[in-house]
């Protein structure tokens, strides 16, 4: 339940990245762990920017770069191929050890990349204010409430599947 996973989050200190700039990369699968992890980059201040676990290392890199990203969490059997990219890589499981929490926030939520069908994917910051707006806008239309159980059948890094788990946590419903 996502009650659970909220008070999980609460438990991971980043601060290893608060002097390395605003922006988390998180390269992953769909997982519990991602939302997880997401949470956690939000409740200490910083803005996630998740990434196509099945793009090219190539791509990955051009894409962290766009963006002068120097913070990313990815799985443990994949964190070598960064390492020479960003100055501070870490695995989930590196993450959970941390047990503290810094309660900031600030105005952009997360950055998706475009797809990229007409040129280089573009970085675009969305806020936490369009995501309650979105919700708002729907909640009555669509008679959401906390019973809900959102399938989180798109994927992360892509704002279908971003937008799933933002009204799973603003209707305070399941993420299955």
């Amino acid at each position: 339940p996502l009650f659970k996973i909220k008070e999980e989050s609460e438990s991971i200190s980043l601060s290893q990245f608060q002097s390395d700039g605003n922006y988390v990369s998180i390269i992953t699968k769909n997982s519990y762990s991602f939302v997880k992890h997401l949470l956690a980059v939000w409740n200490n201040g910083l803005i996630p920017v998740p990434i196509n676990h099945q793009l090219k290392n190539v791509q990955v890199k051009e894409m962290l770069g766009s963006i002068n990203c120097s913070n990313l969490i990815v799985d443990s059997d994949v964190k070598q191929n960064y390492t020479s990219v960003c100055k501070t890589v870490l695995s989930f499981e590196e993450l959970e050890k941390s047990n503290s929490i810094n309660n900031k926030y600030n105005n952009t939520a997360v950055v998706l990349f475009t797809s990229g069908s007409t040129s280089f994917p573009k970085a675009v910051p969305l806020s936490f204010y369009n995501f309650d707006e979105h919700y708002k806008s729907i909640k009555s239309r669509f008679n959401l409430s906390k019973e809900d159980n959102w399938l989180a059948s798109l994927p992360f890094y892509h704002i279908g599947g971003f937008a799933i788990i933002m009204r799973a946590l603003l209707s305070g419903a399941d993420l299955s």
